[in-house]
């Protein structure tokens, strides 16, 4: 079975990216699942509908979310409110790295 990062930047698909991360843990369908949210995504993290508000907090019990991108927390003024939903901060260029040299697919959304 194949191990999956989520690479999330868009802010247009952010919701659904969320959801077919939750769902792709949900139901065993990778080895492993890793979320990482940079970018545009990032700012608009504290703006998600009730829904995948609670698909996001999801991922985040689970473990499955890895990071989000310390600069742009940074830049849009909201690593407070990130490091507040239980999120880490972190460098997205290291993070992608351990797990594109641990053999992970990289999806983009």
């Amino acid at each position: 079975m194949a191990k999956v990062l989520f690479l999330i930047y868009s802010k247009e698909m952010l919701e659904s990216a969320i959801t077919i991360a939750l769902n792709s843990y949900k139901n065993k369908r990778y080895e492993d699942v890793k979320v990482i949210f940079l970018g545009e995504a990032v700012k608009n993290l504290i703006t998600l509908s009730q829904e995948t508000s609670t698909n996001l907090e999801e991922l985040s019990m689970a473990g499955v979310i890895d990071s989000v991108c310390f600069y742009s927390a940074d830049k849009a003024g909201i690593k407070d409110e990130i490091v507040d939903k239980g999120i880490t901060l972190a460098p997205v260029g290291e993070r992608m790295a351990k797990y594109i040299n641990a053999g992970y697919t990289v999806l983009t959304f």
